[in-house]
């Protein structure tokens, strides 16, 4: 059902981040929401939320719409009164952590049972929070630096006995917690001392909830205006700039930080300029130059963006990582050619599954044979093993079949976790094309075997882009299969793959065990099903169960091995059922 909804920034004239909505902007945005509609569509709301509750929630949203206290109001600023015990019992607190006071302990037993110490903490940090929404912000941040160096240690211990995330098992959101300490140290420090300051306490606690807390965030802890923030942010972008950072993951922040307050003040401007200046080495401007010209519906200085930061960038991952993004911007933007063009490019950058298989996708089809060729030559060139598997892939489609059968044969026999070996698309290919099978039947282990030339790669538009125009995307495998239709195998090449991949197979078992690798036993368990299931496909039933009964005897002492083939066997929705001894029951 489609629903429109009020554009609630619009209400209340702020700017809300999208990760979320702190409590003070939330609040603010309920009051104006409230005040500009009608009091019928609000009845109107309210029981149609109540009509999509759980049944177990329905008491409880009764209780609150029904709630006529006056001591659930909420108090006013009048009625605040400073916490004076707070930043001595927050102190105490975190020298008890310190010392050890506190049990970590937990009851495996018991799945809501919580360390001794996280129910102290949240009540610390509730009061903390109290003090921040009204506004006694020297307070605030003082416990607020307390409670953090308190996660600190309790996270440190929690890694020590291996028992769980410490901030995980806290109620508060440490992440809004964070934003409210950030602002209420800008609040709490003098103009001149800010930017230090901050930054200080930024870097001191990016492993604390979500680590791209910035000035956004900040901001938005509070609804109202930031105290000379045209000011702080000068001196702030000037402090980041010179700030060189201890280890990449600071630099990373340092930049990102860079690039929000760049933003926050001169906007794309900014942005372009921070980019003539630091652009080749910092590929991340215009990452977000992309991002926030898409946020702004401007597809075409997206587009731009994207070129000029293929340009500009050293690192060639980083060149193809555009590429992608501008493939992706130039299909939304209806330029089909140019979008074909970067997905070229991309792949040229840096050759992976991936990019073939989203070049595939954007062409609407597999490439002429001339221009796999082409890409095949191209690889060959860079004189890369990691490429193997990739050219394997390329000659499949244009039917060159003897190659990588032969690439499969003289491989290493271990070893197919990695990209570059063709096992994990050669042997799939050997057996779907050797027992001529069109649909490879759910939940058999043809298919486990051919998964890994069957993946979706989640593409970038999906994210980043509206998908208002769907798209339908092809596998590996979808695109092997026809190849297989245009260059068909012929029969006595059936024979000779079915042979090929019968050697591959067994020289793999073979190393499996020899090496020891008894965790690999499942996966070789599959390829020995797989490949009776093949020849049950195609009429070949002894010549599967004899795989299967070779493969029995000679590993007579693997107990485990010849296990996991008779489970695999059994759970083939294709093949007879077999018995401990071996024997086939129907």
């Amino acid at each position: 059902m489609s629903r429109n909804y009020i554009e609630v920034s619009k209400l209340s004239g702020s700017t809300m981040n999208n990760k979320s909505i702190d409590l003070a902007p939330f609040l603010g945005e309920i009051e104006n929401i409230i005040n500009n509609i009608s009091h019928d569509r609000l009845k109107k709301n309210v029981i149609a939320y109540a009509r999509d509750l759980a049944p177990a929630k329905r008491f409880e949203f009764l209780q609150i719409i029904a709630l006529d206290d006056e001591s659930f109001d909420d108090k006013t600023q009048e009625d605040y009164e400073t916490d004076n015990e707070l930043l001595n019992e927050a102190t105490a607190y975190y020298k008890n952590i310190l010392k050890g006071a506190y049990s970590h302990d937990l009851d495996i037993n018991n799945p809501d049972d919580v360390p001794d110490w996280v129910d102290d903490m949240d009540i610390l940090f509730d009061r903390a929070d109290e003090a921040f929404l009204f506004e006694d912000r020297e307070l605030a941040g003082k416990v607020y630096e307390v409670l953090f160096d308190a996660l600190h240690v309790a996270e440190e211990i929690a890694v020590e006995h291996q028992l769980y995330s410490a901030q995980d098992m806290v109620i508060t959101d440490v992440s809004q917690a964070k934003a409210r300490y950030f602002r209420s140290v800008y609040e709490g420090t003098a103009l001149k001392d800010r930017p230090a300051k901050l930054l200080e306490a930024v870097k001191k606690n990016f492993p604390i909830g979500h680590s791209r807390i910035g000035l956004m965030d900040m901001k938005e802890a509070c609804p109202t205006d930031l105290e000379d923030f045209d000011k702080f942010l000068s001196s702030w972008i000037e402090l980041l700039k010179n700030d060189k950072g201890e280890d990449d993951f600071e630099i990373r922040l340092r930049n990102w930080l860079l690039r929000e307050a760049v933003y926050l003040k001169d906007g794309f401007k900014g942005l372009e300029t921070l980019a003539d200046e630091q652009g080749e080495n910092h590929p991340e401007i215009y990452y977000d130059l992309v991002a926030y010209y898409v946020k702004a519906n401007k597809l075409k200085e997206a587009e731009d963006a994207a070129r000029k930061g293929i340009s500009e960038i050293l690192v060639t991952h980083q060149k193809a990582v555009l590429a992608d993004w501008l493939a992706e911007l130039e299909d939304k933007d209806g330029n089909k050619k140019k979008a074909i063009d970067a997905r070229k490019e991309a792949w040229r950058y840096e050759p992976t599954q991936e990019r073939l298989v989203n070049w595939f996708n954007t062409s609407e089809g597999i490439l002429s044979n001339d221009d796999l060729e082409e890409e095949v030559k191209f690889l060959r060139k860079e004189a890369n093993q990691k490429y193997v598997r990739l050219i394997c892939m390329l000659e499949l489609l244009i039917g060159e079949y003897d190659l990588p059968t032969k690439a499969l044969i003289t491989a290493d026999p271990l070893g197919w976790r990695p990209e570059s070996h063709p096992g994990e698309i050669v042997l799939p290919f050997l057996l779907i094309g050797g027992g001529d099978i069109k649909d490879i039947p759910e939940n058999s282990s043809l298919k486990f075997v051919s998964e890994e030339m069957k993946s979706i790669f989640i593409r970038w538009q999906a994210h980043l882009i509206s998908g208002s125009k769907s798209q339908e995307l092809h596998t590996y495998l979808d695109y092997l299969q026809e190849a297989i239709v245009a260059h068909p195998i012929a029969d006595d090449k059936k024979d000779v793959f079915m042979a090929t991949a019968r050697t591959a197979i067994l020289d793999r078992i073979r190393a499996v065990v020899t090496q020891g690798l008894d965790h690999l036993f499942p996966s070789v368990a599959h390829l020995a099903v797989a490949f009776a299931e093949a020849c049950y496909l195609s009429g070949q039933e002894d010549r599967g169960l004899k795989l299967i009964n070779n493969i029995r005897n000679m590993y007579i002492r693997q107990n485990n091995l010849r296990n996991e083939i008779r489970t695999q066997f059994n759970l083939s929705p294709i093949l007879p059922s077999l018995t401990l001894q071996g024997q086939l029951t129907t």
